[in-house]
């Protein structure tokens, strides 16, 4: 019986990979699937690491690697405290592209899972999809003749942020599992660009957030 090759999901902790990856769980018959979360040295770096080994854990999912993802204004990695990042870093869908495709490359996947997510940004839609067109075709030129690289799916990247939640709501995923608020901290601040992007998509949803809601005790 022939090896059924495995699925690599991009997961960075948030609401949109804990969707991807409930939905990949829940299909029938699915390919064996491994988690890649992508180190980019954010300030939530630490808390995202954290959710993202949660929602391995949630779907009992034990294979989970983490890659460093290095930027052109990344701090020195040898500091121990990563600096502030500015909200656009250079080439990074790119790099997350070219990254997991490489691993799931090296890993015999012949699928990567992309939760990339604009919110019905429709130009930011087109972007996206072009860059996978992209990135598909030079791993295309860097692989032996014969061979395909992996199909890159993304997903969620039509879909608004209120039709995310809707489908999550369909899927039963804990929305606690999955972080979103930019700064460090023990709770969400409430405040920066992606909790309120968060809080809109659940008042939109008609929703309850557990995580703004019920704030976690200090750990």
């Amino acid at each position: 019986m022939a090896l059924v090759a495995p699925t690599l999901i991009l997961v960075s902790g948030g609401l949109r990979s804990l969707v991807a990856t409930a939905a990949a769980v829940a299909a029938e018959q699915h390919p064996p699937i491994i988690l890649l979360h992508l180190k980019d040295r954010r300030p939530n770096l630490k808390t995202r690491t954290e959710y993202a080994h949660r929602q391995a854990k949630h779907f009992d999912l034990e294979n989970l690697i983490e890659v460093d993802l290095p930027n052109l204004k990344q701090a020195d990695p040898n500091t121990p405290e990563p600096r502030e990042l500015p909200d656009h870093l250079p080439l990074h869908h790119a790099q997350i592209l070219t990254l997991g495709l490489a691993q799931a490359v090296a890993l015999g996947a012949d699928r990567l899972i992309w939760p990339v997510q604009p919110n019905a940004d429709f130009p930011a839609v087109a972007r996206l999809a072009e860059q996978v067109t992209l990135a598909q075709h030079l791993a295309q030129l860097d692989l032996p003749q014969g061979t395909h690289p992996p199909a890159v799916d993304a997903p969620l990247l039509d879909l608004t942020d209120q039709q995310v939640l809707e489908l999550g709501a369909q899927l039963n995923v804990p929305w606690d599992l999955a972080w979103s608020c930019l700064l460090r901290g023990e709770n969400p601040c409430k405040v920066c660009d992606a909790c309120r992007r968060r809080q809109a998509a659940f008042e939109a949803a008609g929703m309850i957030d557990p995580l703004l809601e019920h704030p976690l005790p200090a750990r």
